[in-house]
């Protein structure tokens, strides 16, 4: 019995041994490319009469598993602006979502997210392991209006041994206080003549800055 390959698709990455019919890879695999491959393996016997052999087909279906072979890779912006009520915690909602893809599938392009070197950002910041979600921990002070805040986030597979990319995210903190300026007097009150001239005093009103305690 004389084992051969008649067709091969889509590439032709197997060999097979005519003696033992034993289905070997012949170049490199990569799942990403093709996951699966259709080999029809042809046996001829040995009649003496070449005209006289006969030969059977058999279709096989190779499918290729996957190998933790990608790094996940980042998709999303690398710098933020946070408004007075984002920095204040206002509303609570998450500032940003960060995203990292990987062409790997179930575990080798499942990605975790996390921030490294948290020393810059004091604890100020958390993400969402799974979902990539970027949140404030707690509003941010008045010292931090125009600062600006670069955070270390990793995203890593679980693939076994696993892959991890980092990436900085510039996170700027637009200028102001945190609480508006309030006027001294809920209601201004004033006597005005009809015939006033232009530029004539009329009343002074006043708001006091909780954050500097300054009047304007």
């Amino acid at each position: 019995m004389v084992y051969s390959l008649s067709h091969q698709w889509p590439r032709d990455d197997f060999a097979i041994d005519p003696e033992s019919g034993i289905l070997s890879v012949s170049n490199s695999l990569d799942r990403e490319l093709y996951s699966e491959y259709t080999v029809v393996v042809t046996a001829t016997d040995q009649a003496s009469n070449a005209s006289q052999q006969l030969k059977s087909s058999a279709t096989a279906k190779v499918l290729v598993l996957d190998a933790n072979d990608n790094t996940p890779r980042f998709v999303s912006r690398t710098n933020l602006l946070l408004s007075g009520d984002e920095a204040a915690g206002i509303g609570a909602a998450p500032l940003m979502q960060v995203i990292a893809t990987d062409s790997d599938v179930q575990d080798n392009g499942r990605i975790s997210y996390s921030i490294q070197g948290d020393a810059d950002s004091e604890g100020l910041f958390t993400i969402d392991p799974d979902t990539g979600l970027l949140s404030l921990s707690r509003p941010l002070g008045r010292r931090h209006g125009g600062a600006r805040v670069v955070l270390n986030i990793t995203a890593t597979d679980h693939g076994k041994p696993s892959r991890a990319v980092s990436q900085l995210l510039e996170v700027e903190v637009s200028g102001g206080s945190d609480s508006p300026p309030r006027f001294l007097q809920s209601v201004y009150e004033a006597i005005v003549s009809e015939d006033v001239q232009t530029g004539t005093f009329v009343i002074k009103v006043s708001a006091r800055d909780p954050d500097s305690g300054e009047y304007t």
